[in-house]
């Protein structure tokens, strides 16, 4: 896996008599341990936290169970494609009209709970420099991967309301969105924040009359009338190259970019 490159590495059969003995002389010249096995594998197996303790007194174990290591749902088995649903990622993920499409990568095995993890794991070590003290740290991935949500939770929890998926769309923002461009296939995505880059991107498109229209005056306006906003949009740029959209936008100061394949990334 291109994400253990580099790294020096073995494997060992617990189930052998003197695979105990050799896990905990490794781990008696070591700063960490870690692990993300299901709840009581560690313990199975001899390798308790006490036990790693006498082997090395100030080591730090790490751990990540995907439900906490106690609770109803803490032996539950699962992976990052798991963990995404359960934190309510992909729920807010996909176009509204549509079921939810997740996020196309285990997004929760490859940032979040690492970088939760990364930041505990060298608290502990700076602790144990000041004190000569170990830790147990356990960092439950579900609990980790909701923080990604906590405006939607925030927006339950204070109103009362479910958020739901906004494909390309932004609460804070209009227009904002793919739109599609002249060729096969060939999208720009525009971004305008404030009523001063709708402006500047009304001047950049020559101004079109509606462009003037009260219902696109304020970003407020814009986003209760945005599927008229977007075809109206999709109709100036689905005549011109993404590439011109780009540019032109670009430089009027108004965020755009276009969406690259293969091709136009080697290129």
């Amino acid at each position: 896996n291109n994400f253990n490159a580099s790294k020096l590495s073995f494997t060992v059969n617990m189930k052998h008599p003197k695979a105990l003995d050799v896990a905990l002389r490794l781990v008696a010249v070591s700063d960490i341990v870690a692990e993300n096995y299901t709840p009581s594998t560690l313990e199975k197996w001899g390798l308790t936290y006490q036990k790693l303790q006498e082997a090395k007194p100030d080591i730090i174990l790490v751990r990540e169970p995907m439900q906490g290591s106690d609770g109803p749902h803490a032996k539950f088995a699962g992976f990052g494609a798991v963990i995404s649903p359960l934190a309510g990622i992909s729920h807010l993920t996909g176009s509204p009209e549509r079921v939810p499409v997740g996020l196309g990568t285990n997004y929760t095995d490859y940032v979040i709970n690492p970088g939760h993890t990364a930041i505990a794991t060298l608290a502990a070590l700076h602790y144990r420099n000041r004190t000569g003290k170990g830790q147990l740290i356990e960092v439950a991935q579900v609990e980790s991967s909701v923080c990604v949500v906590g405006t939607a939770i925030l927006d339950q929890t204070v109103n009362g309301r479910d958020q739901n998926r906004q494909g390309n769309r932004l609460p804070y923002a209009a227009p904002h969105g793919a739109y599609r461009c002249q060729g096969d296939d060939r999208w720009c995505v525009i971004a305008v924040f404030s009523d001063a880059e709708w402006r500047a991107f009304c001047q950049a498109i020559s101004d079109p009359q509606w462009c003037h229209d009260e219902r696109f005056a304020t970003l407020q306006e814009r986003k209760q009338n945005e599927d008229e906003l977007d075809r109206l949009i999709e109709g100036w740029t689905s005549g011109r190259t993404a590439e011109e959209v780009m540019e032109t936008l670009q430089a009027a100061g108004v965020a755009a970019g276009v969406v690259q394949n293969a091709r136009d990334v080697l290129e």
